[in-house]
């Protein structure tokens, strides 16, 4: 286990000068900053410095310097068994009876993640990514008009517990650029899930959730934000068995970090949503119970012990036992 795990997170700090992205405990973690998002003053990215992009632009030849793109954030963690809420349709029914989505198109997912606690390495990596994350959510007010500095922060690490928590929305609304139907490469026409990867069948269990997605399909307000999930051959998950392939297994995660002003509350939201999670080792399969082969009694077994039965209850040899058994006492006395 610990060379798989040496290996990927190699890999992940190999990928900073190659690609950009930002192994959140490594020196580069430090350099990390807010910028304003694209068409809006008020909501703001993670990104790296101009400086740093245009360094790792010019080492990977990709001239990329230019752009302004949300900086991708990668991690090492488990996927936690609580806190991660990985349905495919968010247990959606309607808007009365869902707790955080009022419509189908609302429906978000989330993945709580924790310490690889048996690697040394990557236990005091989670304690960086904790901390810098944590820098980055106080170093907002830099950015911020001052009567805000006094506001809650809320988002990405959980209260009381020390868990880092992404999110993955489902559905997003559809550009007029965007094509018909997202095709995923590599999907075969004999993949029995192949209808998972495409908005029109994509599983959902209730049918007030299938008539609003009818309606996403035949007005082409929506296109489906496919889960970017992969086992450790780099093979997609289908959407029905996220939750099982991902919840327990030690992965490497690609996210982006976003902040928004929640004016009506007063509290700085922030989130990190997932780009893409490869599992690197599957979670260990359930325990199967240990059940005993001998042949079963009608009556228990062990029922000779209980203290609410009484003489009368007992069978004739018994009450012949416990008559003796009294006489006994009685003589001994």
């Amino acid at each position: 286990m610990d060379n798989k795990l040496r290996i990927a997170r190699q890999k992940l700090l190999d990928r900073e000068s190659s690609h950009g992205e930002v192994y959140l405990a490594s020196d580069l973690a430090s350099r990390l900053e807010w910028r304003c998002a694209k068409d809006s003053n008020d909501e703001h990215v993670v990104v790296l410095p101009d400086e740093f992009r245009s360094m790792i632009a010019a080492t990977a030849g990709t001239g990329k310097e230019g752009e302004e793109e949300d900086t991708v954030v990668t991690v090492i963690a488990r996927v936690s068994k609580t806190n991660t809420f990985l349905p495919p349709d968010g247990h959606y029914k309607d808007g009365s009876e869902s707790r955080f989505a009022e419509t189908l198109a609302d429906v978000t997912l989330s993945v709580a993640l924790e310490a690889v606690t048996e690697n040394v390495q990557l236990q005091n990596d989670f304690k960086a990514y904790h901390a810098t994350i944590e820098r980055l959510r106080k170093s907002l007010k830099k950015t911020q008009d001052p009567s805000r500095w006094g506001w809650g922060l809320e988002g990405i690490l959980i209260k009381d517990v020390d868990k880092i928590k992404l999110r993955h929305r489902v559905f997003l609304p559809r550009k007029s650029t965007d094509p018909e139907e997202e095709l995923i490469e590599g999907i075969l026409d004999t993949d029995p899930f192949k209808s998972e990867y495409t908005l029109r069948g994509y599983p959902l269990q209730h049918k007030r959730a299938q008539d609003e997605r009818e309606l996403m399909v035949t007005d082409k307000t929506h296109k489906l934000n496919l889960f970017g999930a992969y086992d450790t051959k780099g093979r997609i998950i289908p959407p029905s068995l996220v939750s099982e392939r991902l919840r327990g297994a030690i992965v490497k995660v690609y996210f982006t970090i976003m902040h928004v002003p929640i004016s009506q509350k007063s509290f700085h939201r922030f989130s990190a949503d997932v780009v893409s999670i490869r599992v690197i080792i599957p979670p260990s399969p359930p325990s199967t119970p240990h059940h005993s082969t001998k042949r079963k009694s009608a009556r228990d077994p062990f029922g000779q012990d209980d203290d609410d039965e009484s003489p009368e209850d007992s069978s004739p040899s018994k009450k012949r036992h416990l008559t003796d058994f009294f006489a006994l006492r009685a003589g001994a006395r």
